[in-house]
């Protein structure tokens, strides 16, 4: 039996975004499509995390890591390394609160 994984759905859902994107491009203007697609690119490009549980982890050592700088008054402009992954994982939050509102349909379709 195939066991579907969450790393799995995240793929199969980005897919399918991708695939509805297509199709939307094809029937408006493009003028209207172009911030939009660009976003759903930049959060597309951020959005596979492997491992849930790690990555989750891991945002709540850099939330840590960003209160207690803010605590002791540092800059964090002086970083680029923690602004990068600063905005990694802004990026990737936004792209599962994407995907949590996408309906999912399960069974046949009509």
């Amino acid at each position: 039996m195939y066991r579907i994984s969450i790393n799995n759905c995240l793929l199969l859902l980005i897919f399918l975004v991708t695939i509805v994107l297509a199709n939307v491009k094809a029937q408006f203007p493009a003028e209207q499509l172009d911030e939009p697609l660009m976003d759903y690119k930049r959060l597309g490009k951020y959005c596979y995390i492997h491992n849930f549980e790690l990555w989750n982890n891991r945002q709540k050592e850099l939330t840590i890591w960003v209160k207690l700088s803010k605590l002791m008054k540092l800059n964090l402009n002086d970083h680029p390394e923690i602004q990068k992954e600063m905005e990694q994982y802004r990026l990737q939050y936004e792209c599962l609160k994407i995907l949590e509102r996408m309906p999912i349909a399960i069974g046949p379709g009509r």
